[in-house]
């Protein structure tokens, strides 16, 4: 799906972690009112109690007993957590009522002091209402997720067979799944007979999709091509997908890849193959890096706030204009942001750019000069020092950027790609930081600049954002390559 920080791919791994928490919780609260009754013992030296040896052992036999019901009666099948229904509160139920008593059973030949048919009843309500709960609150903060459609993702349906329309129709009855259908594609432009009177239309055809993709934001294709006879055609599609990064998923298994992870995902009782281009395939860790971009960038937005208002001041004193730059850049699938930085240059730099174009010093469609004549005094140092970038952090809570990524660039050097395989670095957010820059910032001719960038989108990890972001310390002290 879009940018947005809620995905499927994460709702299983979540709602498995909120249904442990919950399920302790519940045994607690439970035993915590038997165990007062009895003894009326206060809430603090309740928490106090020191557990045996025995009874931690059996509550980690629990848990994992309790995770493997809910999953034995389909609580994480992604379409039921999207979409819900009378079937799933009767799953949930069955699945609470077999563990309750489960944890009966084991008191029967264990005993636990505390663990009484009273305090049973009280645990098996809690934990029903909270499971059941739990997937009503998350479905509708989904919702509100997915109301802008600027964080919907962009869906394309390649094909105008019934089997296309089925799938449309499938996705955009379910807001939660997070979608917003641009179009479909086909051989022509009119589509099949069966297409007339969808109330869908063709955004392209085959020979114009390339084109589409370079100047349009997809995040997703969903191909629902005949397979047998339109074999070679479907490949050669997902072939220019997977040149840029976009995700593609199929209903069928006929089709191979020359690069990505393969996952699935059901949609009712079709099963979707999905690929992924790259390293960066979604899950846990890429949750983790948005939380940590969240948490740094708001925390050093807070910390540096002083500096921040002295720099903008010293901007305003130091040349006519604003305090901020605001440029239009692209980003994640090829969506449109305004990117924040301090100002560096005279008012007029971007109408005088087009003066300085013969005396550009690298290679490609980027723009640089060493000795620009519109930068401001001021802005020099912040350029060499970087202070000029943190207005940025702003983007990184706004889910525009995140702190390590391939650099945004200018909408005027993007239209000047000519390579397809280039703009597979639109297929992750745009960063602050990247390889090149700690590598050698602004001297690394472009095409180098270009292999760095999927380099860090093949081999993306965790750990490889830490080491960027502990190298980029010393690159900015040095100053080395910037300009």
């Amino acid at each position: 799906m879009a940018s947005k920080f809620m995905r499927r791919e994460f709702l299983v791994d979540m709602m498995k972690a909120a249904d442990i928490v919950m399920m302790l919780i519940c045994l607690l609260g439970a035993t915590y009112f038997q165990f007062s009754h009895l003894k009326s013992l206060p809430l603090e030296d309740f928490l106090g109690i020191r557990i045996k040896v025995q009874n931690a052992a059996l509550l980690g036999c629990w848990l994992v007993g309790w995770s493997w019901l809910l999953s034995h009666f389909h609580a994480y099948d992604t379409r039921r957590l999207i979409s819900g229904g009378s079937s799933e509160i009767m799953d949930l139920l069955r699945a609470t009522t077999v563990g309750t008593g489960m944890i009966l059973v084991t008191d029967w030949f264990m005993p636990i002091e505390v663990v009484t048919a009273l305090s049973v009843v009280e645990f098996w309500i809690m934990v029903s209402v909270a499971t059941i709960g739990a997937r009503v609150v998350m479905r509708v903060l989904l919702r509100r997720l997915n109301r802008d459609r600027q964080k919907l993702d962009h869906l394309l349906i390649i094909g105008t067979n019934e089997r296309a329309i089925w799938f449309a129709k499938r996705i955009l009855g379910v807001p939660e799944l997070g979608y917003r259908l641009v179009g479909f594609v086909d051989e022509t432009w009119g589509g099949r007979p069966e297409f007339e009177g969808s109330g869908y239309s063709v955004v392209t055809d085959f020979a114009g999709f390339a084109s589409y993709l370079n100047s349009n934001v997809v995040d997703e294709v969903l191909v629902c091509l005949p397979v047998r006879s339109l074999y070679e055609r479907a490949s050669h599609l997902i072939k220019k997908c997977e040149e840029q990064g976009i995700r593609v998923r199929f209903d069928s298994d006929l089709f191979t890849s020359a690069r990505g992870g393969i996952g699935q995902d059901p949609i009712d009782e079709r099963r979707l193959v999905t690929v992924h281009a790259g390293g960066m395939v979604r899950g846990p860790s890429v949750l983790i890096k948005r939380l940590v971009d969240l948490i740094v960038a708001s925390s050093v937005l807070v910390v540096l706030a002083p500096v921040m208002v002295v720099i903008g001041i010293a901007v305003r004193l130091d040349s006519p204009g604003p305090a901020l730059f605001l440029q239009e850049r692209v980003g994640l699938n090829k969506r449109r942001f305004k990117l924040f930085k301090f100002r560096t240059m005279v008012v007029d730099a971007e109408k005088r750019l087009a003066e300085l174009e013969s005396k550009n010093e690298v290679s490609g469609p980027v723009f640089k000069i060493k000795k620009d004549p519109r930068i401001t005094r001021l802005g020099a140092f912040l350029r060499r020092t970087s202070l000029d970038e943190l207005p940025q952090l702003l983007n990184v809570v706004r889910g525009e950027m995140s702190l390590v990524g391939p650099r945004p660039l200018a909408v005027r050097d993007y239209l000047g790609f000519s390579q397809d395989w280039h703009r597979r670095r639109f297929s992750v957010r745009p960063g602050i930081t990247c390889l090149w820059q700690v590598l050698g910032r602004s001297s690394i001719p472009f095409e180098r600049w270009m292999e760095l960038d999927m380099q860090y989108i093949d081999e993306w990890s965790l750990s490889l954002d830490l080491e960027i972001l502990l190298r980029t310390i010393p690159a900015i002290l040095k100053g080395s390559g910037a300009s």
